[in-house]
């Protein structure tokens, strides 16, 4: 399903101001642990070796892609994930895979995906083109969400918080890999999906902060901690 995706950097301060209003018309999504409010997210990205999603990225193609193996959590669910926009629209295809399979994707046997892709022409495709265009791991990036839903318009607030990464390492399920923050501590990123409308309420919410639709990329962002080309000024 098609859905819009806008994206803000906001501070802490305005978390709290957000969060006052949509704990009383939102609930907290499943993944959520409820002690802690949120839940972390971690993803591994692919790319070329010569980096052609990270240079679409950087280059304002309105029509792109990126592929990720995700998990959350303590990552007893495992994702492999293909993320397509066209400027604000996003659409996702993602299938459920085990920790085994995970690892040879990452080991570069993109033929696990081979029982994913009959009926799925995404798929198909990325298939084709991990194997054609030498996809390799690329980076690691983790924070911690907090993720509100509404079923009105499929509608998601998340606050993607601490984004961090592993620098280059690309051993996705190492629990002994360090984590290095990319923004400073008082700044992290507010998303908004919506599939249909964007709800009265929610743009109540948006107009209550200072803030302004920025184009955000996790992925990017993290990438300028592992670029060994010292004469390429990519950030």
């Amino acid at each position: 399903m098609n859905r819009t995706e806008l994206k803000f950097y906001i501070k802490r301060d305005d978390i709290l101001t957000i969060r006052n209003i949509i704990e009383k018309i939102m609930k907290l999504d499943s993944y959520t642990n409820l002690q802690k409010r949120d839940y972390q997210v971690t993803s591994l990205y692919f790319d070329t070796f010569d980096n052609k999603d990270l240079d679409e990225k950087l280059a304002g193609i309105l029509k792109r892609r990126k592929i990720r193996i995700r998990y959350y959590g303590d990552n007893s669910i495992i994702k492999f994930e293909v993320k397509n926009r066209e400027n604000l629209i996003i659409n996702k295809e993602s299938v459920k895979i085990s920790k085994n399979e995970a690892a040879e994707i990452i080991q570069g046997n993109y033929d696990i995906l081979n029982k994913f892709i009959k009926d799925n022409e995404c798929l198909a495709r990325t298939y084709l083109d991990l194997k054609t265009n030498i996809y390799r791991p690329r980076v690691v990036v983790r924070y911690d969400r907090e993720a509100y839903v509404l079923p009105y318009g499929n509608t998601r607030i998340t606050f993607d918080k601490n984004l961090r990464t592993s620098n280059n390492k690309v051993d996705l399920f190492n629990s002994k890999n360090l984590y290095y923050p990319i923004l400073d501590d008082d700044i992290h990123i507010l998303e908004v999906k919506y599939s249909l409308f964007l709800p009265q309420p929610v743009k109540y919410i948006l107009n209550s902060i200072n803030t302004q639709v920025s184009s955000i990329s996790k992925f990017a962002l993290c990438q300028k901690y592992i670029e060994k080309s010292p004469w390429v000024d990519r950030l």
